[in-house]
């Protein structure tokens, strides 16, 4: 039974460890949305093909000098809204980083 508990903590310590490493990176932009939204991830989720291509489509890439002032603003997450089946852009980064982190996880054999 100690067995089986120290493995069944070591999980969940991984999985913190996972959790923490994607607030971290993305927060910090270090890992680019583009890793944590593949192609299969937009294009599952959209009509569009990349986050790029996404980016592009929403005309408002030109409006903000910087890449974070779009994502924080009204007008993007209005775009996710209507051209995703996301409700909002929180909860589109939300659910890449929970598919990220399953993907991370280890699988049983």
């Amino acid at each position: 039974m100690q067995g089986e508990h120290a493995v069944l903590t070591n999980d969940f310590n991984l999985l913190n460890t996972l959790i923490k490493d994607v607030h971290a990176r993305t927060a910090e932009h270090k890992t680019p949305l583009d890793f944590l939204m593949p192609r299969d991830f937009i294009k599952s989720h959209s009509y569009f093909t990349t986050l790029q291509c996404l980016k592009a489509a929403s005309g408002l890439i030109e409006k903000y000098e910087v890449e974070s002032d779009l994502y924080a603003s009204s007008a993007w997450d209005g775009f996710i809204r209507q051209n995703t089946v996301f409700p909002s852009w929180r909860e589109m980064r939300l659910k890449a980083a929970i598919i990220y982190i399953k993907y991370k996880l280890p699988h049983p054999q």
